[in-house]
């Protein structure tokens, strides 16, 4: 756990703890918004804990297989988009949407970016250039 949230929650918790149960009650003794106080309380009542629900049941769209299949793709061809790794997936029968092709990128740390436009070199730099080579 970290962040404000967090520690409003565990707040809640020890007051619920301490028999303080009312939102309004622990509103006023903490200034946490009441809207906060109640969300957190419902779930004391449905869970008895405020902890987030665990993910990991969570089951993944594209499997090992296809997974290397795009680190495969994006090592051939680095400038490839998500959309064009989607219809690829697709010939290979994984139906999958292009954000969850890009949620996969991320994972593996690429980032949206365009390859940058290097103006041409003018006559005038490339004297330069030739210039500075001779002299060193």
């Amino acid at each position: 756990m970290s962040g404000p949230q967090d520690v409003h929650a565990k707040t809640i918790q020890q007051l619920w703890d301490r028999g303080i149960q009312t939102a309004k009650e622990i509103q006023k003794r903490t200034g946490i918004p009441r809207s906060t106080v109640y969300y957190n309380i419902s779930k004391l009542k449905k869970t008895g804990s405020i902890s987030h629900r665990n993910h990991s049941c969570h089951l993944r769209k594209i499997s090992s297989r296809s997974f290397k299949f795009l680190v495969k793709q994006i090592k051939t061809e680095p400038s490839i988009s998500a959309k064009a790794l989607t219809t690829k997936l697709l010939i290979k029968e994984v139906q999958v949407s292009h954000v969850t092709v890009w949620k996969h990128l991320t994972e593996l740390g690429y980032k949206k970016n365009r390859a940058e436009i290097t103006p041409m070199l003018t006559s005038e730099h490339m004297q330069k250039r030739i210039a500075w080579a001779k002299k060193y």
